[in-house]
């Protein structure tokens, strides 16, 4: 009897916790939207393009790249041909 009382203590907490998260995620989604709205209205108002669109653009300009992109950068050099080795593997059983 005390582990069933136990068990079902541990049950109802664990609803409790996971029904307060979802609340807490609802509320961000929603507090998301309204923000999201309001950059719309405000962008449509003035009658330039979407505050959104304007927003993520700048936010993007702006922020570092999160990997080194090496030899895709613009100012990498190319491996010239004489640099190029040609390596013969064999599957060893």
């Amino acid at each position: 009897m005390t582990q069933f009382i136990g068990s079902l203590i541990r049950l109802v907490w664990f609803v409790v916790i996971t029904l307060l998260g979802l609340f807490m995620a609802a509320i961000f989604i929603c507090s998301t939207l309204i923000a999201i709205l309001i950059m719309l209205i405000t962008g449509r108002l003035r009658g330039g393009p979407s505050g959104v669109k304007e927003y993520f653009k700048r936010a993007q300009s702006t922020r570092k790249p999160l990997f080194d992109t090496g030899a895709l950068r613009q100012g990498s050099k190319r491996a010239e041909p004489k640099d190029i080795i040609d390596v013969q593997a064999k599957e060893i059983k």
